[in-house]
């Protein structure tokens, strides 16, 4: 997720980022989002003040044994308007962290600019183009041949370019799997990795918990925190830090 410090101080570059990599984010919509959000937020602490500055006063009357009946009554109109202004700050603040997860990172400088593959730029070619007598089938046609891996299924689950891997294209992913780790344990002195729970019990942040888990009725009452955990980086930091 960008700064939106960043995003308030460089509106035009992330515009063009949006522009650029073809998102639909509306940015306009979130700066206006975030000015109402500033301008709540001032209030909000202009009556936080209000408040501290009267309570001091109201102590200091009723220690006297003076009459603080008029500041207590503005007191409750303030707590009011407290409450009414934090309510809309935190309905904001949740609708502006919705709109934050559509603006995508900047692009690095050199990358083409284009509306799909085809705009792409080779940049380098190594070794010499092999020639055949035969019409060769890529990486993905071969492997559906071969019953490795299945693109339907792959696609009900995560959409397009998301295989599921089958029969011996699902034995051949856990071999890779497998020496990758003990070449580096046997060569590298690699500790064996940990094996760790595939659920978190608090809440997290958004880009880092799918929270598929518990949002259904039929899952029992008591695991309602509970939610399904979708990178290795939130482990580690977790039992880390």
């Amino acid at each position: 997720m960008i700064d939106l410090k960043f995003i308030r101080s460089n509106p035009d570059e992330v515009r063009a980022a949006i522009r650029n990599k073809n998102e639909k984010a509306d940015l306009d919509a979130l700066l206006e989002l975030d000015e109402t959000r500033r301008g709540l937020q001032f209030e909000f602490d202009q009556f936080k003040s209000r408040q501290n500055q009267v309570s001091q006063t109201i102590a200091k009357l009723k220690r006297e044994g003076g009459d603080a009946s008029a500041l207590l009554e503005e007191m409750g109109s303030v707590a009011e308007q407290i409450k009414a202004v934090n309510g809309r700050l935190t309905d904001i603040n949740a609708e502006l962290e919705s709109r934050l997860l559509t603006i995508p990172n900047l692009p690095e400088a050199s990358v083409p600019i284009g509306r799909d593959e085809s705009s792409s730029i080779r940049v380098k070619t190594g070794g010499g183009q092999p020639s055949f007598a035969f019409t060769p089938l890529d990486h993905l046609e071969l492997a559906e041949k071969n019953a490795l891996l299945d693109m339907p299924r792959g696609a009900k689950i995560a959409g397009s370019g998301f295989p599921v891997y089958t029969g011996f294209g699902a034995r051949l992913e856990r071999a890779v799997i497998n020496f990758m780790l003990e070449f580096h344990l046997q060569r590298h002195g690699y500790n064996e990795p940990v094996s760790y729970t595939h659920l978190r019990a608090h809440e997290t942040p958004e880009h880092l918990v799918c929270r598929l888990l518990l949002e259904n009725k039929k899952t029992k009452q008591d695991h309602k925190n509970f939610c399904l955990i979708t990178t290795s980086k939130l482990l580690h930091t977790t039992c880390t830090k």
